[in-house]
């Protein structure tokens, strides 16, 4: 299931992007993105244990646009 389907079956505010895919969908460029995240203005939760794969919530996303 992808992320944009997963938000169409009401998970809503649990729905998730990966900085890239959040790239592409806002046409935010990536490094952007990484820089708001290192500065602390966007929030992202990585899986527990690993380094990578950084995902934002949908919510936060949509708050760090000024959409919410």
């Amino acid at each position: 299931m992808t992320t944009a389907a997963a938000q169409g079956e009401g998970l809503g505010e649990l729905a998730t992007w990966s900085l890239a895919e959040a790239s592409r969908v806002t046409r935010v460029p990536l490094r952007t993105l990484y820089r708001s995240v290192r500065d602390g203005d966007l929030k992202v939760v990585a899986p527990r244990g690993a380094k990578r794969g950084w995902r934002v919530l949908d919510a936060e996303l949509r708050r760090w646009l000024g959409c919410s």
